[in-house]
């Protein structure tokens, strides 16, 4: 299924039903595993995409939390310290340039990789991406495989 989506496709209501289930079983069998899976927030107010890349993490071993919005995703980090941040910059409330900002100017939460991923990589936004903090920055659509070569590349 991800294969098929590889290529930016939106994916239709069964296939939605199919990877809401999905994630909801690797979310529930991987909590108890804390320790030994990395834990990725993913950050993005598109369901489809949300759904898409946490699944796509999820089948690569990462326990995943989610969140639809910059403001969303603070509360998140303050209260699960994700190993690793996959953050869209274009959302509602609160933008991905204002979050990636926040956690990387709090001491606390500096650390956290924040992989940008956003649907507007003009050379201008990459830039801002990177001046708010940002570790990498991807082009959506993203190949899943991609993603996590990328996000596994910064937990070294």
């Amino acid at each position: 299924m991800l294969e098929a989506m590889a290529d930016g496709g939106i994916p239709d209501q069964s296939t939605r039903t199919l990877m809401q289930e999905r994630r909801t079983t690797a979310t529930s069998v991987a909590r108890p595993e804390r320790a030994q899976r990395p834990l990725a927030l993913v950050v993005d107010d598109f369901e489809d995409s949300r759904v898409l890349y946490a699944m796509c993490l999820a089948d690569s071993g990462f326990r995943v939390v989610e969140a639809r919005d910059g403001e969303e995703a603070l509360a998140c980090v303050a209260r699960e310290r994700p190993d690793v941040i996959i953050m869209d910059l274009a959302m509602p409330r609160m933008d991905g340039i204002t979050a990636t900002r926040a956690i990387k100017s709090n001491e606390e939460t500096a650390s956290i990789p924040v992989i940008v991923l956003t649907g507007n990589a003009t050379a201008p936004e990459i830039a801002r991406a990177h001046a708010a903090g940002a570790d990498d920055v991807l082009t959506k659509p993203c190949v899943p495989a991609r993603l996590t070569a990328v996000t596994m590349k910064h937990l070294g």
